[in-house]
């Protein structure tokens, strides 16, 4: 995310200064609070799950004190985040180590907000469905801090994908992928030969362009509360225009196919997007990379793990990697491999040594992703 926002501020914020963000833990970044960070990271950020603005940290250890504190800042918060008629829900995450359950919490900060908006004379209601203000309380550091969601969803759900394969990769998870590859867009080919219904490559294509993250009929909460909707910005482009080296995706079946063409159509992307259907032992890397003008590229991939296949797959699937890891090693061209990966075996199995490897969780399974020089 760091690295991410490093390339992107500059374009998206001519002028403006990162500051160092503090490394709350292993997922959550903390910058100094700007109206203008969160916008462009709202509207153009494809590595974080979440966008949250930190309005209160509270230390309460009971659930009384916990709803005088967060009622107390409420009534006297005059931010203008607080509007007449407003809706809101409640959220909880990572309240494990408070002494009560989710749902008290949420109900207890639903209350404080509400009651202590009224006192103030601002009328909130709640609306767990569609709120103009979502409200996440979460355990942070052993205290808990409230936030309003600034996309009011998980970034992942862009709003292109309409259709899935049967296991479907995060959005967010693919372009985890693609920062961790250090791919340049400008000079190296991107081929995913197992692509399902083509999330790599779309995120790609996106991340080339630094194209704005959600599709024209989404329109994330930032866009519609204070002091968000009264801060200029310049209408949402693309950051990196130019051209692009080639970005492939393969996949054997044939409805896979189907729902990459079609999300990559709700996407409008880069037109240098193709799509092949076909054993990816037929795709020729080198013809790509000539196209590319360029000596070789990135493979970027997340193959089956077997959890998904029958009981006796075990062989199938290791024939796949073998296969997988003959096509690599057979390309003309300077070609690294990129995989995110759950099954325990795969280096043993191919015989590979990984470069650079890091744990991952897609979805349940914890997996991991690993760069390997061919």
């Amino acid at each position: 995310m760091e690295a991410e926002l490093k390339r992107l501020v500059p374009r998206a914020l001519p002028g403006f200064r990162l500051a160092k963000p503090l490394r709350a833990d292993e997922q959550t970044l903390i910058y100094p609070f700007s109206a203008d960070l969160a916008w462009a990271s709202v509207h153009y950020l494809r590595t974080s799950s979440r966008v949250l603005w930190d309005i209160y940290q509270l230390q309460a250890l009971r659930l009384d004190p916990l709803y005088a504190s967060v009622r107390a800042l409420v009534e006297s918060d005059a931010r203008p985040w607080l509007e007449d008629g407003a809706t809101i829900s409640v959220d909880a995450r990572n309240v494990a180590d408070f002494p009560a359950s989710p749902l008290q919490l949420r109900g207890t900060i639903k209350n404080a907000v509400i009651e202590g908006a009224a006192a103030r004379g601002v009328r909130l209601t709640l609306d767990q469905d569609e709120p103009r203000l979502p409200l996440v309380l979460r355990g942070l550091g052993g205290d808990l801090t409230l936030s309003i969601d600034l996309a009011g969803r998980s970034m992942h759900a862009r709003g292109y994908r309409l259709h899935v394969s049967d296991a479907p990769l995060k959005e967010t998870l693919a372009a985890q992928m693609l920062m961790l590859s250090r791919w340049d867009a400008r000079t190296e080919a991107l081929v995913d030969p197992m692509c399902g219904a083509g999330t790599i490559v779309i995120e790609a294509a996106a991340m080339a362009d630094g194209a704005p993250t959600w599709t024209a009929d989404r329109s994330p909460t930032i866009d519609d509360i204070e002091p968000f909707r009264s801060t200029p910005h310049k209408a949402l482009e693309v950051l990196f225009p130019g051209p692009k080296a080639p970005i492939v995706g393969n996949d054997i079946d044939e409805g896979c196919i189907r729902a990459a063409e079609g999300n990559l159509a709700r996407a409008a992307l880069n037109p240098k997007v193709t799509f092949h259907r076909g054993d990816f032992a037929d795709l020729d890397l080198g013809a790509i990379a000539d196209e590319a003008s360029s000596r070789g590229g990135l493979i970027l991939t997340n193959p089956p793990y077997g959890e998904r296949l029958e009981p006796d797959a075990s062989g199938k699937l290791e024939a796949l990697y073998r296969s997988f890891a003959r096509w690599c090693e057979n390309q003309r061209g300077n070609w690294r491999v990129g995989m995110l990966n759950a099954h325990p075996s795969f280096d043993e199995i191919v015989g590979w040594k990984p470069r650079m490897r890091k744990p991952m969780s897609n979805g349940p399974l914890r997996a991991y992703f690993s760069i390997y020089d061919r």
